[in-house]
């Protein structure tokens, strides 16, 4: 009888004298199979019977789970690939003709299949870029409360503005806003700088299947925007709540948090059927103010409800339709900046951030994929901000009421088409896209002086080749055209077109190491809120003057990289994976916000935003993961510095981070682990104020799963570190994180 050390509650073993030991591989016997939909226990008990296989597993593990219909001759390997995909289990060889189904360890960031840096499916560890992936077990694993959580511990990402969620700025390699582009479902959020000062990450963590991160230049795939990169949220499906062969299902879900004193219920429901298939879910949390490491308080008070709905429909192997609806609304009582400390903020305000996005995709393909393989989407989203009169110290009500609202529709239609010339393998991809944003500011239901509504139109198209040559090498390259128009009530309009080029090459020199290197260019078109603005009062705390002759941003990028891939490095069946990149980036026109004058003896500032001529960027990621049974190890490291070369000052640039990851499956059931980050001091910002001190903070957790439920522990800035992040919504604030925190979710599926 097979035990493994730490017991099993019960065990199926299925032992037939082997006359040859079983292939693990799709070379070994092939066997004729014809298994139904049935419990995944149903289906191994079979395949064992009939390849004189010998397989182990904990059948309290398996319970509950279904194993799809299989059919047709098949080698072992691959009979186990399908009976356990989805399961979250896999198939170890165990000497002889014997294999054991243990708990499957998550995708790795490495490993994930990614859409977002070429706009075709790759891997993320193959790509010449430098690209990070968080799966929907990660996100899980994190018990994350708001997309910040999810994205923290990514190298060259940064997530700062305060510890409040409606402050909660994300960086990728120092750029901001509108530097970088967010998706979520293909439809692109507005990130003007009118919306700054809140967070755009309006998205509920229980709803995502997958965050893509590509850092680095993506404008000749994705248009204007993409200096820093690109933020990709995928939601939920109704395949990712059902279990292969289910055709009704989904989870009901509860956590609470010491750290906001909040308390989380969440329900997800699915069903599918002859191709079609429907999932929605909501949401409602109610928070309260966050307690720090210093001891003290940063005040809020409201509550959060979120929703989804999403409908599916596959007719046959070649159209899929999907259309979506997300809805985030969350209301409550904070400073009158979200990023404001306690001690400095003069009055508080009733904050209602809404965002309703509706999207629609129609994917195509002809049966081998080589001429078809394309989408046509659509999407409409809508934020708004309604900031609600504010109060003082004594409780006096002073300010006005405002509204901001920032729509964008768009659209995007693309194709592939696979083919050879003289030997060579192309993957073409070309297509189209635009969306339009559209601002409206108030202020006592008239409009706002300072932030004039205005009109942002986008356009572009873009075609890619990816080519692999002989076996060790690729090359991607790609051009985009971008068009752009800006207006403004009463102003000038501004506008610019752009040639976005791209160049990438890999060399895989030996199995082990990939080299790659590229090219890249990008550009940023001027923000409304950058080109109109306007402000000119000596009473006003800070003034802005309008610049509607701003130009694009525009950059040029050099990467170097290489990838390390190692098995049986220290024991049979481990792996080692490891990617390196570095950059040196030039860019041109640097939008920057500059002191032209001032009121009131120098002390309120006059703002115009202006562009820098010459800024220097440098610096790259590391990523490394290492697996061995039961065990997995990850870090991550990313550098940036930012220079003005004009005065050789140094501009906003994040400090360095380091980060490490360790997981433990202690059984079947049993899971720990351990997430650290270290932030070195950020003591070379030209900006004084912004500087910080470094620090570190330590997280553990521990996941109990069932067929049917799930429990997740953690514990979050375990030592109660002290600390304030450096790239905060205010210069003058220093305002702590969240301390200590003990968390705890409970999840039942059904």
């Amino acid at each position: 009888m097979f035990c493994r050390s730490n017991g099993w509650v019960s065990v199926s073993l299925i032992a037939l004298m082997a006359l040859t030991r079983p292939a693990w591989s799709a070379q070994g016997a092939t066997f004729g199979l014809d298994l139904p939909v049935q419990p995944l226990t149903s289906s191994l008990d079979a395949l064992a019977a009939k390849s004189d296989l010998r397989l182990l597993y904990a059948a309290d593990a398996l319970r509950g789970l279904s194993a799809p219909a299989l059919k047709g001759e098949l080698a072992v390997a691959e009979a186990l690939r399908h009976l356990l995909a989805g399961s979250g289990f896999e198939a170890r060889a165990n000497g002889d003709n014997t294999f054991v189904i243990v708990k499957a360890p998550a995708v790795s960031r490495l490993e994930t299949v990614t859409v977002t840096a070429t706009r075709t499916e790759n891997r993320a560890f193959d790509l010449p870029a430098s690209v990070s992936t968080v799966t929907r077990d990660q996100i899980d694993d994190l018990q994350a409360k708001d997309m910040s959580t999810v994205l923290r511990n990514i190298p060259g990402v940064g997530m700062g503005g305060s510890p409040r969620e409606a402050a909660h700025l994300p960086t990728i390699r120092g750029y901001q806003g509108p530097d970088i582009i967010l998706k979520v479902d293909g439809a692109r959020r507005a990130l003007d700088a009118t919306v700054g000062s809140f967070s755009p990450l309006l998205l509920d963590p229980n709803f995502v299947k997958q965050v893509e991160v590509v850092r680095g230049p993506s404008s000749a795939n994705h248009g204007g925007g993409g200096l820093g990169g690109v933020i990709a949220v995928q939601t939920i499906d109704p395949d990712d709540v059902l279990e292969p062969g289910q055709t009704m299902g989904g989870w009901i879900k509860t956590g609470y948090r010491t750290g906001d004193v909040s308390l989380m219920g969440n329900a997800v429901a699915a069903a599918q059927a002859d191709g079609a298939g429907v999932v929605g879910g909501a949401t409602v949390r109610n928070y309260h103010s966050i307690s720090n490491g210093a001891g003290g308080q940063s005040l809020q008070d409201g509550t959060a409800k979120n929703g989804l709905l999403k409908l599916t429909y596959a007719p046959n192997e070649h159209h899929d339709l999907k259309l979506g609806y997300t809805r985030f609304f969350d209301g409550g009582l904070m400073p009158t900046n979200p990023s404001g400390n306690d001690q400095t903020t003069t009055g508080y305000q009733y904050v209602e951030r809404t965002q309703d996005e509706f999207t629609g995709t129609w994917a195509f393909r002809n049966s081998d994929r080589s001429w078809l393989d394309g989408s046509v989407s659509g999407y409409h989203t809508e934020i708004k901000y309604d900031k609600q009169k504010r109060f003082g110290a004594a409780n006096a009500a002073f300010g006005t009421d405002m509204t901001v609202n920032a729509t964008t529709t768009g659209g995007a239609a693309q194709n592939t088409s696979r083919f050879a010339t003289s030997g060579l393998d192309h993957r073409l991809t070309y297509g189209v896209d635009g969306y339009l944003d559209n601002l409206t500011n108030t202020s006592v239901g008239a409009p706002n002086g300072v932030n004039p509504d205005g009109d942002m139109l986008a356009l572009g198209g873009f075609l890619q080749d990816e080519v692999r040559l002989a076996r060790d090498w690729t090359v991607i390259a790609t051009v985009r055209h971008d068009t752009y128009e800006a207006e403004a009530n009463g102003q000038p309009g501004n506008s610019d077109d752009h040639l976005s080029p791209k160049l990438a090459v890999k060399w895989q020199a030996v199995p082990a190491l990939g080299l790659f290197a590229s090219y890249s260019q990008a550009f940023r078109a001027p923000t409304l809120s950058e080109l109109y603005n306007t402000e000119s009062r000596a009473t006003s705390f800070s003034n802005f003057r309008p610049n509607p002759t701003l130009r694009p941003e525009i950059s040029n990028v050099l990467e170097l990289g290489a990838t390390l891939s190692r098995n049986d490095l220290l024991r049979r069946d481990d792996s080692l994976k490891a990617k390196l990149t570095v950059f040196d980036e030039q860019v041109e026109d640097l939008i920057n916000s500059k002191v032209v004058g001032t009121y009131a003896g120098g002390f309120r500032s006059i703002f115009q935003s202006q562009n820098v001529n010459n800024a220097h960027r440098w610096g790259g990621e590391f990523e490394t993961e290492y697996r061995m049974d039961d065990w997995s190890l990850d870090a991550g490291y990313s550098r940036i510095r930012v220079k003005d070369k004009n005065t050789g000052e140094n501009l906003f640039s994040p400090p360095d981070k380091i980060t490490a990851g360790i997981g433990y499956y202690l059984d079947d059931f049993w899971t720990l682990r351990y997430a650290g980050s270290y932030v070195m001091p950020q003591d070379y910002d030209a900006t004084i104020l912004r500087r910080r001190d470094s620090h570190h903070v330590h997280d553990i957790g521990a996941s109990y799963e069932r067929d049917w439920y799930r429990l997740d522990l953690s514990v979050t800035n375990l030592f109660d570190y002290a600390y304030a992040s450096y790239q905060q919504g205010l210069n003058t604030n220093y305002t702590y994180e969240e301390g200590r925190s003990f968390n705890l979710n409970l999840t039942a599926r059904f």
